[in-house]
């Protein structure tokens, strides 16, 4: 799309970067990090390699050119510099076709396999079509070549070629030789040597490149770059060149690199990453004197990187970067030469303290200049060893993406504090003796917990090696016991929360104001005696990407225990990555879509190390969990087994099937086990789903999350009716039947199993067995036929589009609300399979060969087994138990479904709990007849709102407001149903109310057995309700007894996503409101009726306000309004006091309290913004 091509350049001169109406023209403003193919011409413009990823190098150019033009060298992209690269590059192209006659351009005839493409920087022979290597020296001879110096040699994604034999490219010569993803074994010498003087760049990606010829690299004057990145290298010798400039050759399978007689004094850049290197080249790195950038990640340099063992001489040395060495120590000057800019990467090693005498001469360094310490993914704790740390603010701030085991960040002011307050209450002094632990008892603890170490005493005789610690001996010792040591009542201290954190509210009740939270942790007011004190109050907290499941608020009781379960916090799903609106979506191509970057965070590609190819997709359901085809990971032949999961490479955030255009999103995984389904040993394709389990959790990201489970089987079922359409991606062949270079998707339309059936026989004249647990997809397209996407097979029928090779295992996804785009999405199949004739390529494909998924979605799979009698001895699990959880009905797990008791006598992961489902309708027989819309509205049919709650006050004797049902012990209604303002604001009290849920008739004598009768506890009207009475008229009553779930008594589900509460009151969305209030006759309606009113602007309702009642509504961002706007204007609303107004999330199915105000209730709930965030 980006390419330019012409007969002539001639012909092209400055018109050539004129705007087009048929061509994009690049116009953005680009910098560091951008990645698209607009920087790939830039690149091409500026002279560096063109691989559409403005890093450092592009930058260093752009500034180059900017101060050639005269411009302000900044390395930013402007019009301005966008202005110059057009004009340069067209006056270059000009005046080397007027003073060249001969200069590069293509043959006027074909040169297939083969094919030609002229750029600004020259001409291109790509030859990624060819079957074999005599072909491309065939095509190459036989053509007429205006000039035999060429700029660039080509080839991705072939599977053909293994060789490029001597002469092969005749007398041609390039500039650079580009291999990526190929079955490339062997390159002869002579392939390259005869234009020896012109070669400037070798790079062999991700092929099999089993030797290379290291010794002739000293012919090559001009060569700046070899790159044999993700081959089969074993070994290095000695190399000498004075022009190379980036040597890169990570990921090959060298285990021995020759130390001596290394002469590459240019290198700056050097990356030997990931390789089994029986020792590491220290010689080779010290001998490059300009070296700037070191890569040596996976070299496996753990557990203790010692004194000396990195040394760089270069003055401008940047980076180090030693990513999953298991690193956990370093010793003093471990790494020399780094400079004040200089950046060193150690993430995901293990390192768990950071040593004062270690780290201090580093960060010194790097406080001077922009260089900084990337600690990421490292379990540092974060005790008083840091306190060094929050004396030095300077120093703290070069230390990049640093975190506690328990998620906090090094800067976290509460852990500040904590750390300050270590070296303040030192109890020690220098001139004392040492504390001679071990003996009679005695040993060095940090001060914080001196009143409690073993409920001991103090021996302020001996001194400890740290000025945060003190002696304490055993309570046994015959030392008398220290005066503020008592024993402490309160709770214990709360474990940490993973992939979360918790802060303390308060430490009694009433001692701080809940609007006044001070982020501390484990405040020392609070925390005594190693207990909390009775009524201090926590708020817990999670991740980015992270939700948290469980109670906001936990508080310790006065019978010491913790209020609640812990919560715990669980990875979101189903969102997808925002895409800018500026950044123009590809149109739909004879191959499909080409995805967003981003578009789909959760599609997996599965690299089949065996065959060396992206054989499958797959879907990230868990973190360490992938959802797949089986037969993707499994051999049939001779007879069923899983293959071993060392065959498979899982990667995630993928775009680019290219793994030199991966960004910092991707992350490449190993597989520790395969679980097919076990009856896909007999039924192929009736069960052809499995599960990959990853060797370590993915890390959530902006380009990696999960997709949804179906949870809900009537969901499920609704998603696969005939006619509903959902979506699917992968990196399947595309038109040309060759895989495709990027992520692809399409949009199919589900199809009814005779559909499926009938066509499937007309066109391949195979039966289908369409089974219960599969389901077909494809788009009919005028005449009966498809339009479906063969997308990752963009067929060269136009019309025709749809999945093949290649797509196996990747997930059909629905929006669980059709009408948002950005989801959550849910996957309800698996991609097994499609009929075809065996002569059939993808392209061939004809409208009626659907794609074949396996439904997600089985209940019929789980087994049920727990607490087995032979797994449970002498009161313990046996190591190697799994026990699967459930909940009762009404009620959904968070958490995993089954945990395991490993080797260390621990349990997998965190006890999952069961939550009250929300949000789900009492099923109405179709035979009941729904009444009519009449004057008075509708009755609801019996169960048709099972949350709605009726507020009864006792003093009335009459149902004076309704409300919803959010928790078992909650109900929201309006403020000022349970406010007194007269004469002054307070609350009523509690007993002046009963509260009904599952009622129907307003006449209690005609109650059915499904409704409940609750006293209240306490009521908590909205804190602001007192100044802004209808600005905040929302409460909060607290139920004497929690509700009983029942088939007629549900919650409504609370909004979590901001976004989606934003998009259901927009201007005239459509919501229901149920209640007992005054019906036609000005009566109080004898049944439960509901409306259906529509959201109307604030400009609307103020308008219309105005003008019936003359009143100006002050129609704040905590309110809106809603009603029917009938003809002339007029409008038909029902009113009902204060029932909420519910918005359906999934045709009638799922619905949720929208805006119903903001506060924070004592009691530990917290309903945030305008309830868009409802914490729970």
């Amino acid at each position: 799309m980006f390419r330019r091509t012409a007969a002539s350049l001639l012909l092209l001169g400055l018109a050539a970067f004129a705007s087009s109406s048929d061509e994009y023209v690049c116009d953005e403003t680009l910098s560091r990090g951008a990645r698209s193919p607009c920087v790939q011409e830039v690149q091409r413009a500026v002279g560096v390699e063109a691989d559409g990823i403005f890093g450092p190098d592009t930058e260093a150019a752009v500034v180059a050119f900017q101060g050639r033009q005269g411009l302000v060298p900044d390395g930013i992209v402007s019009r301005q510099t966008w202005a110059a690269i057009r004009a340069t590059s067209a006056a270059r192209l000009l005046q080397r076709g007027i003073d060249d006659t001969s200069a590069e351009a293509c043959p006027t005839g074909e040169i297939s396999p083969c094919t030609c493409n002229e750029y600004l920087e020259g001409v291109e022979v790509d030859c990624t079509r060819a079957r074999t290597s005599a072909e491309i020296s065939l095509a190459l001879e036989s053509a007429d070549w205006p000039s035999s110096r060429l700029w660039r040699f080509w080839m991705e994604g072939n599977t053909g070629v293994k060789e490029l034999p001597e002469w092969i490219f005749g007398d041609l010569s390039f500039e650079q030789i580009i291999v990526r993803d190929s079955a490339l074994e062997r390159i002869d010498p002579m392939a390259i040597l005869p234009f020896k003087s012109e070669l400037v760049n070798i790079s062999v990606h991700h092929s099999r490149l089993k030797s290379f010829h290291f010794d002739i690299i000293p012919e090559f004057p001009r060569l700046k770059r070899l790159w044999l990145y993700g081959n089969s290298l074993s070994s290095v010798p000695a190399i000498h060149s004075k022009s190379l400039d980036i040597l890169c050759l990570s990921t090959n399978n060298i285990k021995r690199v020759e130390q001596d007689g290394w002469a590459t004094p240019n290198v700056t850049e050097f990356n030997i990453g990931y390789n089994p290197l029986s020792e590491l080249p220290l010689r080779v790195i010290k001998s490059m004197e300009k070296l700037e950038e070191f890569f040596c990640s996976g070299c496996s340099l753990g557990p203790t990187l010692s004194s000396g063992l990195l040394e760089f001489r270069s003055k401008a040395f940047k980076w180090v970067v030693l990513w999953s060495n298991g690193i956990s120590r370093l010793e003093p000057r471990a790494i020399k030469g780094l400079t004040a800019d200089s950046e060193v990467i150690l993430a995901e090693n293990n390192i768990a303290t950071l040593d004062e005498a270690i780290f201090r001469p580093l960060l010194e360094v790097m406080s001077l200049g922009e260089g900084f310490l990337g600690l990421k993914s490292n379990p540092i704790r974060c005790d008083c060893n840091l306190a060094w740390l929050a004396f030095a603010p300077q120093l703290l701030s070069n230390i990049h993406e640093a975190k506690c085991t328990d998620g906090r960040d090094l800067t976290d002011p509460g852990l500040l504090k904590f750390l300050k307050k270590c070296r303040n209450d030192t109890l020690t002094c220098p001139e004392r003796p040492r504390c001679p632990t071990g003996l009679a008892g005695l040993r060095c603890i940090e001060a914080e917990y001196a009143c409690f170490c073993d409920e001991g005493t103090l021996n302020t005789y001996f001194a400890c090696p740290r000025a945060s610690q003190v002696c304490c001996v055993s309570s046994d010792a015959q030392i008398p016991p220290c005066r503020g040591c008592v024993e402490a009542n309160g709770c214990e201290a709360l474990p940490g929360i993973h992939r979360g954190h918790f802060t303390i509210l308060s430490c009694r009740d009433g001692r701080r104001r809940p609007d006044r939270i001070e982020e501390t942790f484990n405040n020392t007011e609070c925390f005594r005696g190693g207990k909390y004190q009775i009524g201090t109050k926590v708020k817990y907290s999670c991740d980015k990407y992270y939700f948290l499941r469980g109670l906001l608020v936990r508080t310790c009781g006065k019978n010491q225990e913790w209020t609640e379960p812990a919560p715990f916090c669980e990875p979101g799903c189903g969102s997808k990555r925002e895409v800018p609106k500026s950044v123009k979506r590809p149109i739909h191509t004879m191959r499909g879509k080409v995805a967003p970057i981003g578009e789909w965070p959760w599609q997996v590609a599965i690299y089949d190390k065996d065959e060396e190819v992206i054989d499958c997709g797959g879907a990230l359901i868990r973190e360490q969990w992938v959802l797949t085809a089986a037969h993707c990971v499994v051999n049939y032949d001779p007879y069923f087994q899983a293959r071993d999961a060392n065959d498979f490479l899982v990667y995630l955030g993928k775009h680019y099937r290219n793994d030199s255009r991966d960004d910092g999103l991707v992350q490449k995984c190993k597989v520790a086990q395969v679980f097919p389904h076990p009856r896909n040993r007999h039924q192929i394709f009736q069960a052809d789903i499995a599960l990959l389990k990853l060797e370590e959790p993915a890390k959530l990201t902006e380009g990696v999350q999960l997709v949804c489970l179906p949870t809900q089987e009537y969901l499920s079922q609704h998603n696969v009716d005939h006619g509903r359409k959902g979506w699917v991606a992968g990196w399947g062949l595309d038109g040309s039947n060759s895989p495709s270079r990027v992520l692809r998707n399409v949009e199919l339309q589900v199809q009814s199993a005779p559909i499926c059936s009938r066509y499937t026989e007309d066109v391949t004249r195979q039966s289908s067995n369409l089974v219960d647990t599969l389901f077909c997809a494809g788009q009919l397209g005028e005449n009966h036929t498809s339009r479906t996407l063969y997308y990752s097979v963009a067929p060269r029928i136009l019309e025709y589009e749809t999945v093949c090779k290649g797509d196996s295992g990747s997930g059909m996804v629905f929006p669980i609300f059709p009408y948002l785009e950005r989801g959550p999405w849910i996957i309800e199949g698996v991609l097994s399979h499609i009929y075809h004739n065996e002569s059939q390529n993808c392209s061939d494909l004809l409208p009626g060969q659907f794609g074949v998924f396996t439904k997600v979605h089985r209940p019929d799979r789980i087994e049920e087994t727990f607490n087995n009698t032979e797994c449970f001895r002498g009161g313990k699990y046996q190591i190697g138990t799994k026990v699967k959880y459930s909940c009762d009905k009404y009620y959904f797990l968070r958490g995993l479904l089954v945990r395991t008791c490993g080797k260390n006598q621990e349990w997998t992961e965190p006890a999952p709990f069961c939550e009250p489902g929300c949000g789900s309708k009492r099923e109405v027989p179709k035979s009941v007849t729904r009444p009519i819309h009449t004057m008075r509205g509708k009755e609801a049919p019996i169960g048709e709102w099972p949350w709605q709650v009726a507020i009864y006050v006792k003093d009335e004797e009459l149902i004076n407001c309704g409300g919803a049902l959010i928790r078992e012990q909650w109900v929201l209604t309006a403020a000022h149903c349970v406010v007194n303002y007269d004469p002054f604001f307070q609350a009523r009290d509690p007993n002046d109310f009963l509260v009904y849920l599952g009622k129907h008739y307003q006449n209690d004598s005609r109650d059915d057995g499904l409704v409940q009768k609750c006293k209240v506890a306490q009521v908590f009207p909205h804190p602001r309700n007192r100044q802004q009475r209808f600005q905040s008229d929302i409460a909060l009553l607290k139920l004497e007894e929690p509700a009983k779930l029942t088939e007629g008594v549900q919650l409504v589900c609370l909004p979590t996503q901001e976004y989606l509460s934003q998009h259901n009151v927009d201007h005239e969305r459509k919501g229901r409101v149920a209640g007992w209030g005054l019906d036609g006759s000005n009566s109080p309606s004898r049944v439960l009726r509901n409306v259906e009113l529509q959201v109307q602007s604030a400009l609307t309702c103020s308008r219309y306000t105005k003008d019936v009642t003359r009143q100006s509504p002050n129609l704040v961002d905590t309110l809106f309004c809603a009603g029917q706007l009938g003809e002339n204007h007029t409008s038909r609303t029902l009113y009902y006091s204060v029932a909420p107004r519910i918005l359906g999330g999934f045709e009638e199915r799922q619905f949720k309290v929208n805006r119903l105000g903001d506060y924070e209730a004592n009691a530990g709930k917290n309903l945030t913004g305008n309830v868009p965030h409802a914490e729970r």
